[in-house]
């Protein structure tokens, strides 16, 4: 569940998303055998439950920052787009870059934003450290650069760096707000130097129907005071809605970006999500979609209720050796989710991966 675990994450962040540590999973590992042929369970919604759950946004080496995504998630975003990168890419840390966007009265509000978790700040200004990689001195001449970029960023502004310290972190962070042509920016810069590293946060907020900014920087506000370090995401799941064309997706959450090389990306207008990932331990891609009918090419549609079907829940869904169909019916419209796993090694994962896939569908309707 791991790989669905992304296409998950949609849900946790019907806004935003944005942003543990462990997957947790639904299933039981004392059965991973798949459901015999013809097998039909009742969906097994997960009680809805409003205390927020933390949940994994980046690792690297023995630092793991979480956060709390509810705050993210409201505002009535419609559009939401993710992507992470993958350890190898980068030697001296991880990122995350997000995107959200919903109408604002005749115009847009979209946020795009930036989350670095690394060793230091040479990751953020393409800096080689390695002759020097022994001397403490050297160490911290890239998080110095850091500081003094953004004292010189904020004072442009007419603004300056503040102080607070919450869950642990002691952040240093500015909001600036510029005005011009019928649109307002907002801007966020936020780093913290951590025991073993450093978190850097960018995020920017652009409206163009005139709405006022107050209320995404109190998100956004919101959104840093909640991240944590080394911390364990919660075992409990929670039910996540999410608008979806002209019905509402629910299902169980997961801890999605705690996998790798994540794609993210839904619109609640158009009735579709999608997301990949690559998982380490398996060495493989999964990949993952949900769409509608107006989403979906018809013949993908026909060709998927031409397989040979069993009953699950509200679902009918086809398996093959790597993959799992699924359908349902609401109304006139057809929802179809497609999952598959590309492992490298044949050790029995895939098999185990479809299971907990299943296991997931269980908890996902459509209204």
């Amino acid at each position: 569940m791991k790989r669905i675990c992304i296409l998950l994450l949609v849900m946790i962040l019907a806004a935003l998303l944005l942003f543990g540590c462990k997957g947790n999973t639904p299933v039981s590992s004392e059965d991973s055998s798949l459901p015999e042929s013809g097998a039909s369970s009742a969906p097994e919604p997960v009680t809805p439950d409003e205390t927020p759950v933390l949940r994994t946004l980046l690792r690297w080496g023995d630092i793991t920052l979480c956060g709390y995504l509810q705050p993210a998630l409201a505002g009535g975003f419609q559009t939401l787009s993710i992507s992470g990168t993958e350890e190898s890419e980068n030697a001296g840390g991880t990122s995350l870059s997000f995107s959200l966007g919903k109408p604002d009265g005749e115009g847009l509000l979209s946020v795009n934003g930036f989350v670095y978790l690394g060793d230091d700040a040479g990751g953020l200004f393409d800096l080689d450290l390695e002759e020097d990689e022994n001397d403490p001195a050297a160490q911290g001449k890239a998080n110095d650069l850091l500081r003094e970029t953004a004292e010189a960023l904020a004072a442009e502004k007419g603004t300056k760096l503040q102080q607070q310290t919450s869950n642990g972190i002691s952040w240093n962070y500015a909001f600036s707000e510029t005005s011009g042509d019928g649109s307002v920016l907002l801007h966020l810069l936020a780093f913290a130097q951590l025991d073993k590293g450093l978190v850097y946060v960018s995020a920017d907020a652009c409206g163009s129907g005139g709405t006022g900014l107050e209320a995404v920087r109190e998100t956004l506000q919101k959104c840093l005071d909640a991240l944590t370090v080394s911390a364990e995401p919660e075992e409990k799941t929670q039910q996540i809605i999410l608008p979806f064309g002209e019905h509402a997706f629910s299902a169980a959450d997961w801890d999605l970006l705690s996998s790798s090389a994540t794609e993210l990306s839904w619109d609640s207008g158009e009735g579709w999500l999608s997301a990949s990932c690559h998982t380490a331990t398996q060495n493989g891609d999964i990949y993952g979609s949900l769409r509608s009918a107006s989403a979906a090419q018809a013949e993908e549609i026909s060709a998927a209720r031409s397989l040979p079907a069993q009953s699950l829940g509200i679902w009918q869904y086809h398996l093959s050796e790597n993959s799992l169909t699924a359908w349902t019916e609401v109304g006139e419209d057809t929802i179809l989710f497609e999952y598959s796993a590309d492992p490298a090694q044949e050790d029995g994962s895939v098999e185990s991966e479809l299971k907990r896939a299943l296991e997931w569908l269980k908890t996902a309707a459509v209204s």
